[in-house]
């Protein structure tokens, strides 16, 4: 019998130089693959004890059921998309 209860998951994104609004699209969403805007927390940056620019980290929640799910990035208004890093694809 397959699980069909819904687990807590946070997709998580991070990368120096990245700017909100970051999204995220996933086949797991209502409606798949429909971009939803990233929250994010200012950080400050670790490159280096003299650069005190800040970075952001970008997550978003979601409840979703046990199963193979996809998802991607986009960066911004337009169509740069990424994939997580260390993640198959």
């Amino acid at each position: 019998m397959q699980d069909t209860r819904e687990h807590p998951i946070r997709l998580k994104y991070s990368h120096p130089g990245a700017r909100p609004p970051v999204y995220v699209a996933a086949s797991f969403t209502s409606p798949p693959w429909q971009p939803l805007e990233l929250d994010y927390v200012q950080v400050s940056s670790m490159r280096n004890d003299l650069d005190n620019m800040s970075e952001f980290e970008f997550f978003k929640d979601f409840y979703v059921t046990e199963g193979h799910w996809q998802y991607k990035f986009r960066l911004g208004p337009g169509d740069w998309w990424v994939c997580s890093e260390g993640v198959d694809t």
